[in-house]
């Protein structure tokens, strides 16, 4: 058997996107979707899905939100620092924003340590099959996560797309690591333009 790669696919990444990594990928390659995580959890469901949506008219876009494993923790954050008393924790569904499920807080402290190494290397594994990653930074702040799946991305030789729209510039690294694509353009301030380009450009890919 000639296995060309093994992902974790999210659960909640709409049906679709399961039909196109299996019958579409020539069509539309395999892009991963970065963009901050911690602390921006509300901007999730306003804005990332919208452009999620937008790509993945043109491409098999793999969310790392789709899986559950950090919204947990990331619940589980935000609820604690607003009740330490709190024993349930609501988690939302993540492609509509509406709470679904309740947890055990004790279950939760017992696996957030494994949950937390165990993300990085799946998000790691995703960025590590994509043809590309498109970066979504839609808060000025430098995110950490994003830093460094662009830079796994450099070294898989994965083309890298940056959507900045702030008038402050980010970090070296992060311009950088952002020009990683044939046009060698840095920054996107907007992001249909960046889509675009995207498109225009993923047959100069060089990821096979």
């Amino acid at each position: 058997i000639n296995v060309r790669y093994v992902l974790q696919f999210g659960i909640r990444h709409p049906p679709e996107v399961f039909l196109d990594l299996i019958f579409r990928e020539n069509e539309k390659p395999l892009v991963y979707l970065s963009y901050p995580m911690t602390g921006h959890e509300e901007e999730y469901y306003h804005r990332v899905r919208d452009f999620y949506n937008k790509l993945s008219e043109h491409f098999t876009v793999l969310d790392p939100g789709a899986l559950d494993d950090w919204w947990v923790v990331a619940e589980y954050d935000n609820q604690v620092a607003k009740n330490p008393n709190i024993k349930k924790i609501k988690i939302k569904h993540l492609l509509d924003g509406n709470e679904a499920d309740e947890l055990e807080r004790e279950d939760i402290e017992q696996a957030t340590e494994i949950l937390r190494r165990q993300l990085v290397e799946r998000d790691f594994n995703l960025v590590d099959v994509s043809k590309a990653i498109a970066v979504y930074h839609y808060a000025e702040g430098v995110s950490a996560g994003v830093v460094s799946e662009m830079a796994e991305a450099y070294r898989t030789l994965a083309a890298i797309y940056l959507y900045y729209p702030f008038k402050r510039r980010p970090s070296p690294f992060m311009e950088f690591y952002g020009m990683q694509n044939p046009s060698r353009r840095t920054m996107f301030k907007d992001e249909d333009e960046m889509i675009m380009a995207m498109v225009e450009e993923k047959d100069y890919w060089t990821k096979g």
